[in-house]
């Protein structure tokens, strides 16, 4: 998915900058197409060695961001984390719903 896709999603201000994003990842285990978050300075090590493209962080923080990181800033990075997992999460197939394949034997 698109960053300016995923932070429109969310309510944010799109960046200037595009990535293509697969997925969520922690600081730690990020690259640069997984998004991740920081909202606690005590992970402040962590994020200076991550190598995930962007972050969902808080105003304050934004100048911690490594190079190459790009800021997604929200006021509630921890929510804007959880609304971004049901990007990337499939619904439920609910009962009833399922597709079978006309070829199906």
């Amino acid at each position: 998915m698109k960053l300016t896709e995923i932070a429109s999603k969310l309510g944010l201000t799109p960046p200037n900058e595009e990535r293509e994003i697969v997925g969520l990842a922690s600081l730690a285990d990020a690259t640069p197409n997984h998004l991740s978050f920081f909202e606690n300075p005590k992970y402040a090590k962590e994020l200076a060695t991550s190598r995930a493209g962007a972050v969902l962080i808080a105003p304050a923080y934004v100048g911690l961001l490594p190079k190459g990181a790009i800021a997604l800033v929200t006021e509630e990075p921890y929510l804007m984390l959880a609304r971004a997992s049901a990007l990337f999460a499939p619904p439920p197939i609910e009962e009833g719903e399922a597709i079978i394949d006309p070829s199906a034997r």
